[in-house]
């Protein structure tokens, strides 16, 4: 969908909130700033619902048109002259438990992390829980079918709907709202390749994406040494894991790869970043970022396992045009069937299309092909609107859902954090 026809199509304007506090910054705070500033373009009044001084608020600060609702913890905040709410899996309970309405305020919740769904099994953790709150999880099962049926439940892949429905058993199938990025069709984008060989990774270093990167930076390193050929690896992103990289890089020979490290680039820079770079490593937005650019752009996948298990599991590459239903990222062993059916390529693979640039040039292509086709902004946007024209679902009927635990899964809750404080006493 154009711009242009998505302006025509909505001439009756809404008043969306976004909800998402956060005192961090991270792919959802970008999401919601980026869709925020399109939808004030086309006219459409946008309520922010954020800490004070949070993420979200402080990027939009400057734009006209845009209310703010300063939130606090376990505070009840009243909402009121909207006319639709977004929010995300990880906030239900915070809905359910902090938002008062003044109106009808239609729900449409986005399920954009996999494991968001789980904040409501608390505080029982995922393995433990799924033996224990039978009762509740049915609660939440027919909750959450029913906010589907009603058109409030938005996937933004299928690894987010795949998570959620192996664990709930849920047996609808998935309507979705893919993550969205901005791609200048109108500008010309040539691709360029400079002399040196350079690997590029762009990503946080959080405990399921360290692990990826150091199996990506161990093949890379290993190929460098057979074929004793001179690689420069920028790893951008810095994060609470640095560590793990740290004690790989000490801990490993580097005689022909040189390491550039950058804590970060701003998102305006990334392009001019990228020229000339020979291939990116990425996931979620910023694999669809590079595809944007025209760089060959290798879709990694995400780990809570260590690197050398993902070694042992034989992982193997893929392009970001390879992938199905939208997926950005998927649990290497969670969903290993999935992977194994569409990962094909090995390193070695990879080396030999990126050395040659005619070859490059193709895959370049067909990722960006891919961004702008299945992700570019205006037609996310324009879909987004559609969802919530068609959504039927309200915060209003989400607080009728009787979520309580019954005696044994409340006696549970009290055991399992009566025993979790012992242990933290002692230990």
């Amino acid at each position: 969908m154009h711009e242009r026809t998505s302006i025509k199509k909505y001439i009756i304007m809404k008043n969306i909130a976004f909800f998402y506090p956060s005192k961090e910054f991270g792919g959802a705070e970008n999401l919601i700033i980026r869709v925020s500033k399109v939808l004030i373009s086309m006219g459409h009044k946008i309520t922010i619902i954020d800490y004070k001084g949070g993420m979200v608020i402080s990027n939009l600060l400057n734009i006209p048109g845009i209310c703010f609702l300063e939130y606090e913890d376990n505070k009840t905040i009243i909402v009121k002259d909207v006319t639709h709410l977004v929010s995300f899996s990880l906030w239900i309970e915070k809905i359910r438990n902090q938002i008062q309405t003044q109106n009808r305020i239609f729900l449409l919740i986005w399920f954009i992390h996999p494991y968001h769904i789980f904040h409501l099994i608390h505080p029982l953790p995922e393995k433990l829980a799924k033996f224990v709150y039978f009762k509740y999880k049915s609660k939440i099962i027919q909750m959450l079918t029913l906010m589907n049926d009603k058109g409030s439940l938005q996937f933004m892949d299928f690894e987010n709907y795949f998570i959620s429905k192996e664990y709930f058993k849920l047996h609808f199938k998935p309507k979705y709202l893919p993550i969205p990025v901005n791609c200048d069709v109108n500008k010309q984008k040539v691709q360029t390749f400079s002399e040196e060989i350079s690997i590029v990774w762009i990503g946080r270093l959080a405990l399921e994406k360290v692990n990826i990167l150091l199996y990506v930076l161990d093949q890379v390193r290993e190929y460098s040494i057979k074929n004793q050929g001179f690689i420069h690896f920028y790893i951008v992103g810095t994060g609470s894991y640095k560590g793990s990289l740290n004690e790989y890089i000490a801990n490993n020979n580097f005689e022909y790869l040189k390491i550039i490290r950058i804590d970060r680039i701003l998102p305006e820079n990334i392009p001019d970043f990228l020229s000339g770079k020979r291939v990116l490593f990425a996931m979620g937005t910023t694999a669809l970022e590079g595809g944007a650019e025209k760089i060959p752009t290798v879709l990694v996948d995400y780990s809570y396992s260590d690197y050398n298990k993902i070694k042992q599991k034989g992982y193997k590459f893929k392009w970001l045009y390879q992938t199905k239903d939208f997926k950005v990222g998927s649990d290497i062993f969670k969903s290993h069937k999935f992977i194994n059916t569409e990962n094909q390529m090995t390193i070695d693979d990879i080396f030999e299309i990126i050395l040659d640039p005619s070859a490059s040039e193709v895959i370049g292509n067909k990722c960006y092909n891919y961004s702008i086709e299945n992700h570019r902004m205006e037609s996310v946007v324009g879909k987004l609107l559609d969802d919530l024209e068609s959504c039927s679902f309200t915060i209003s009927k989400l607080l009728e859902f009787n979520l309580d635990k019954n005696i044994f899964e409340l006696t549970s809750d009290n055991a399992y954090n009566y025993l979790r404080k012992v242990k933290n006493a002692f230990f």
